[in-house]
């Protein structure tokens, strides 16, 4: 699949993240997992990879969604934001 789509979840590497969080079985390794995903980032952003920069941006849009909001993506094209 590799990072072709221009969608959150269109990477190997979040689908696999993806996985992992389905296969989680309570609450708090659900939570635990989002943590991980976004602290790796966080803590060090200029030495993330680009998988790991994908999965923290997929674990943010999972957060969001959790709280009820909506992920619009419409602003986004191949290149990435318009300016």
């Amino acid at each position: 699949m590799g990072v072709g789509a221009t969608v959150i979840f269109g990477s190997d590497e979040v689908a696999d993240f993806c996985f992992e969080m389905d296969d989680a079985a309570e609450k708090g390794e659900t939570i635990g997992l989002l943590e991980s995903a976004l602290d790796v980032v966080l803590e060090d952003p200029k030495g993330a990879d680009r998988g790991e920069v994908l999965v923290a941006v997929a674990a943010a849009a999972l957060v969001a969604l959790s709280a009820g909001n909506t992920v619009e993506l419409d602003e986004f094209d191949v290149n990435g934001p318009e300016r």
